[in-house]
């Protein structure tokens, strides 16, 4: 049966001039186009169908980018996570430089540093902190004088020299929030073919859906 398919693929591609990827864009494009009747009872415009197949696309695309990118947390972020760990770098006297824990060259780590979301509340840098715990009291200080103060800039991290750690009571935590078992890329490519899969399914489902919800309104109206 596989053979078959193939074979009547190969023809068509050859018969047509279409190069294989034509042929998978077109049967994509097929897939998430949907054929919506007259909904009198809904009320739905054009406009309004249209934007409801986009939002259950975007929905199922949303699934398969979260896959990938707690992917890329876990196997990409976490690297900074297991070598804080393994170092016992849990104080700011213990805390280590991106060089000394190798990952000077991550590019993706220093990254997610620079942004702060990643790492927020388990990596902590003690310059970075000083920096905030000034910048902080003297904003307090100035508004008690009457004056509202300087807006906070962002601090600049300097890889070469910040130091960086991991407090012991959230080591744990983020060593769970990061582990690699159950989240590589298999697993990711695996949670994607089946949302598409499911993505094609609601597509082709959902003119039916819209008709019985629609016919059900009228049922109820006429009671």
């Amino acid at each position: 049966m596989f053979e078959y398919f193939t074979g009547v693929l190969r023809s068509s591609a050859a018969g047509s001039g279409e190069s294989w990827f034509d042929l998978i864009i077109e049967f994509i494009r097929e897939r998430l186009t949907v054929d919506f009747g007259e909904y009198d009872n809904l009320g739905l415009s054009g406009l309004s169908l249209e934007r409801l197949r986009m939002t259950v696309i975007a929905a199922f695309l949303a699934i398969i980018i979260a896959s990938f990118v707690i992917t890329l947390n876990r196997g990409v972020y976490g690297t900074l996570i297991a070598r804080l760990n393994a170092e016992r770098c849990h104080s700011p006297e213990s805390a280590k430089t991106l060089g000394e824990l190798g990952l000077m060259k991550n590019s993706a780590v220093r990254s997610a540093l620079r942004g702060g979301s990643i790492y927020k509340g388990l990596v902590f840098c003690p310059a970075k902190d000083e920096y905030d715990t000034t910048a902080v009291r003297a904003n307090l200080e100035a508004r008690a004088s009457g004056s509202p103060g300087a807006a906070m800039k962002k601090y600049r991290y300097d890889f070469e020299r910040d130091r960086f750690y991991i407090p012991e009571d959230v080591s744990f935590t983020a060593e769970r929030k990061f582990e690699k078992k159950g989240s590589r890329l298999p697993v990711a490519i695996l949670v994607s073919i089946v949302t598409a899969i499911g993505m094609f399914i609601a597509l082709l489902l959902l003119p039916d859906i819209l008709t019985f919800i629609d016919n059900f309104i009228g049922m109820m109206s006429q009671i």
